[in-house]
């Protein structure tokens, strides 16, 4: 009986570590685990898959480059259409725009396909076989594309899938300055989530601050004001021709269709 138990325990102490050493190699190689960017961005994209118009009102506060304080703070009106149309228009007299506002990194928060927004990230200048865990501001995020400062990348929240930060160059180019879009507040809606605080900065200064008023989804929009959005690529060594063609066609197409709700 002494060796029948004694010859039990050292069976036991034996399953013990080899079930420990299994759980904790899963647990290393679960944690490590690094989703391929396709992925990542389609389920960035469940977020925001219901917001097929949006309606936002904002107040735009400006931020004086010279001196990094506040230039003038306005109320702002921004229409969206899936997937590619807006319009946007200054509510109040002390509000001024020269030009329209720059809405690229709005895409990422309408209604979008996967595929499109694969396009529009690579136009945008982000290598999307660069995947890898980072974080920002304490948050475990994952980054798509390179990881030097200045580099384009897009950086998805790992817990929920929400774009934190999108970093791009101006009108497409690889000289131009580095835009850089901070998201934050997210705020749980009935069809998903949205930021209610967004940042803009131009370099490494903050131009401006969105913060959200109010926001309707999925209501009727006028159509007539609508305008297509255009993006300009990257050089093609770094945007393949096969993409800027596929989002040209759509980009075409959209344009087509707002012509016959026009007329």
């Amino acid at each position: 009986m002494p060796r029948i138990s004694y010859f039990k325990l050292i069976l036991y102490c034996f399953g013990l570590v080899i079930c420990t050493t299994l759980t904790l190699t899963m647990k290393e190689k679960c944690h490590g685990y690094i989703m391929p960017a396709e992925q990542l961005v389609d389920y960035m994209a469940a977020n925001f898959s219901k917001f097929k118009t949006l309606v936002i009102t904002q107040a735009t506060q400006q931020i004086d480059q010279r001196y990094e304080e506040t230039e003038k703070v306005f109320k702002e009106q921004i229409l969206m259409k899936s997937p590619d149309l807006f319009y946007s228009r200054v509510l109040d007299q002390n509000g001024d725009r020269a030009t329209p506002p720059d809405i690229t990194y709005r895409q990422l928060l309408v209604a979008n396909k996967k595929q499109r927004l694969e396009q529009l990230l690579s136009m945008l200048g982000i290598d999307l076989q660069s995947v890898a865990f980072t974080r920002i501001d304490g948050i475990i995020a994952y980054r798509i594309g390179d990881k030097l400062p200045d580099s384009p990348k897009i950086l998805i929240e790992k817990e929920r899938f929400l774009p934190l930060l999108l970093v791009y160059r101006e009108s497409g180019n690889p000289e131009g300055d580095t835009i850089t879009v901070r998201f934050r507040g997210y705020r749980k809606l009935d069809k998903g989530f949205y930021p209610y605080e967004i940042s803009y900065s131009v370099g490494d200064k903050i131009r401006e601050i969105y913060t959200i008023q109010t926001l309707q989804a999925n209501v009727p929009v006028n159509s007539s004001l609508l305008h297509p959005f255009e993006i300009s690529s990257y050089p093609q060594d770094q945007a393949s021709e096969n993409v800027q063609s596929e989002i040209e066609e759509e980009r075409l197409r959209r344009i087509i269709k707002t012509f016959q709700e026009k007329y």
